[in-house]
């Protein structure tokens, strides 16, 4: 058991957002009531101000708060260990306004892990609140909060179930969010979804599992940190800033970009179907220091592309926002529109497919210009390339042959100074060199000793330059520095250090996470098609399955003694092509891999007991 000492946050170091340093949320010396809970001894007509005179259910201690009044004393409820289900718990979480020194406190007090909501956290104008170890488990969405103020989440495990939420985690129109330390996943959109949330960091956490993006943040959020985080398992693709949003949804000043001032470093990124990491209508985006693996099977390894801009439904609430100069379009009947990357800096990244994984057809997708209708105020032409820099990454994928993605119709044409074919093969190292990682297999991406990434000198990234955001209406600047001198590991940057997540061969493999709940879906192979049963040495036979379940890192078959055959995934379906010169009858084995949060092994299989090979 890991035990929840309060003590421990109240002296943590104050944290600035868009920190290149980021460092956990201070809440500082709070002045609190205590309200005990305990759902198998306590009666909800006890005060709650010991632990011998518990209530039973969280929703008597919440209903103790008042209600759209600012707090002059916060409340620090102190849960018992236990399994809280929907009789326990509020229905909605509204209109509780905390204050810093007066904040609301949720804590698992015997300790992280030891409560257990099993429904969701569906909340509405809250002020600073505070959720500590605590697990929402659900087969739904676990955790909403909407025009929310100061939220933190620390050592808490957010479960949709096997892709049954739809978000697992949404913020939206809100401030000051940080997440530390947790556990999300499970959802068939995303595992994380931010929409119009200023300010904040997202920091230390393991987000998987979600049939699209594993985290996007979007609709005019600003001013974020996304570092030394684990994300994998999912679709489209591990981490995005910016993608699409309604109009109506954004809130001004920040009515231009899909994303402002995001800073993204420090993160291991793998095992996604689609890009590792994307900006799509960002800007002022830094992406450095990340280590991706197994990525962009589906077409590319990252993208740099355009946002989109839509009118949901409230054309009035569009046509309010272009009249104060929001991009987009001002009613439904208007086709989304695109919106353009600027100053976007790739710099000091790894990326690595191990021989046998590549991407589909490129390195990179980098849109070319378009142009916006009249009066959207969106600026023409509208590019996903302008200053778009990348600098000092590794690419390792496929053959030497591989388009880079770029070019002609694409972006990042010869007339673009900052980004060309040219000063992308100069400034990068494509299929030159295979990282030296000590075991890549099992996600230890820290260099070996002798590693050749020690030859590579990371490349110091200028600050932004700053004025040049749209002025109507005008945002406020984020943090236009963006030199990174920690590892994932808390390990000091230097001119000796290496590139990529790690800087050091000793740097700390893993943040401290909750105990997993161990609530990984079994993996299932169904739907197996063999072209053939029976056919002649040498003949070729395709082989495909489907296979569900949570983390999927490995499908691969074995045929006898024979051979030992990894499968690849294409169109939603796990598929490889066998010739075998062995003639007799052999047993084919499927198998499965899935990683946990915790980066453990389970296996599933099926077996076929008859494919016959004959003679020519």
């Amino acid at each position: 058991m890991i035990k929840f000492i309060l003590f421990l946050l109240i002296f943590a170091s104050s944290t600035l957002a868009q920190s290149t340093t980021p460092q956990n949320f201070d809440i500082g010396s709070p002045n609190v009531q205590t309200i005990w809970i305990d759902q198998v001894h306590g009666d909800d007509t006890n005060s709650g101000a010991t632990e011998a005179d518990a209530l039973q259910t969280v929703t008597a201690a919440w209903n103790r708060i008042p209600i759209n009044t600012t707090l002059t004393e916060g409340y620090h409820l102190k849960i018992k260990t236990g399994d809280y289900n929907e009789d326990t718990l509020p229905n909605y979480w509204e209109n509780r306004l905390g204050t810093f020194e007066n904040p609301i406190i949720l804590e698992a007090v015997d300790g992280v892990g030891t409560v257990t909501f099993s429904r969701d956290i569906n909340a509405f104008n809250l002020r600073y609140f505070y959720l500590l170890g605590i697990n929402i488990i659900t087969a739904g969405d676990s955790f909403h909060c909407e025009q929310c103020d100061t939220t933190l989440l620390r050592m808490v495990i957010l479960d949709g179930g096997d892709r049954e939420a739809h978000e697992t985690l949404k913020m939206n129109q809100s401030q000051n969010f940080y997440l530390e330390n947790s556990i999300i996943r499970g959802a068939d959109d995303n595992a994380i979804d931010l929409v119009a949330v200023q300010n904040g960091h997202i920091i230390n956490n393991s987000i998987s599992n979600a049939s699209d993006w594993c985290i996007y943040v979007k609709g005019g959020s600003a001013y974020l940190t996304i570092a030394g985080n684990n994300i994998f398992d999912c679709g489209t693709g591990g981490l995005t800033t910016g993608q699409g949003t309604g109009l109506e949804f954004m809130e001004s000043p920040w009515l231009h970009y899909e994303a402002y001032d995001i800073k993204v470093f420090n993160n291991i990124i793998h095992h996604t179907e689609g890009a590792g990491l994307g900006v799509n209508g960002g800007y002022n985006i830094l992406m450095a220091f990340n280590t991706l693996y197994h990525v962009g099977l589906r077409s590319h390894l990252v993208e740099f592309v355009f946002g989109e801009r839509s009118c949901d439904g409230s054309n009035t609430a569009c046509a309010n926002r272009v009249s104060l100069g929001a991009w987009g379009p001002s009613n439904a009947s208007i086709t989304p529109q695109p919106i353009p990357n600027k100053n976007i800096y790739f710099f000091n990244n790894i990326i690595y497919n191990p021989e046998g994984v590549e991407s589909q057809w490129q390195h990179l997708a980098v849109y070319g210009s378009r142009t916006a209708i009249a009066g959207s105020n969106i600026p023409n032409p509208v590019k996903s390339d302008e200053n778009l820099v990348i600098k000092n990454n590794i690419f390792w994928n496929g053959s030497t042959e591989k388009p880079l993605g770029i070019g002609g119709s694409d972006g990042c044409v010869p007339s673009n100074t900052t980004c060309n074919e040219t000063q992308i093969l100069s400034d990068n190292y494509i299929n030159i060199l295979e990282p030296e990682f000590i075991s890549p297999e099992t996600l230890d991406f820290r260099p070996t000793l002798s590693s050749n990434l020690f030859t590579i000198t990371p490349l110091s990234i200028s600050a932004f330059t700053g004025g040049d955001r749209p002025t109507t209406p005008l945002a406020p600047v984020g943090n236009l520095v963006n030199e990174i001198n920690f590892d994932r590991g808390a390990e000091t940057r230097t001119s000796n250090s290496t590139i990529g997540a790690y800087a050091l061969n000793n740097s700390t493999l893993e943040p401290e996470l909750p105990p997993d709940i161990g609530n990984v879906s079994q993996i299932v192979i169904s739907d197996l098609i063999v072209s053939k049963r029976r056919l002649l040495r040498n003949e070729p036979v395709r082989i495909s399955c489907r296979v569900t379940g949570a983390s999927i890192s490995r499908v691969w078959l074995t045929l006898g003694s024979i051979i030992n055959k990894d499968l690849r995934l294409r169109n939603n379906r796990f598929r490889t092509t066998l010739r075998v010169k062995t003639k007799g009858r052999h047993q084919l084995t499927l198998n499965a891999e899935s990683l946990s949060s915790q980066s453990e092994l389970a296996s599933g299989y099926l077996r076929i007991n008859r494919i016959k090979f004959g003679e020519n």
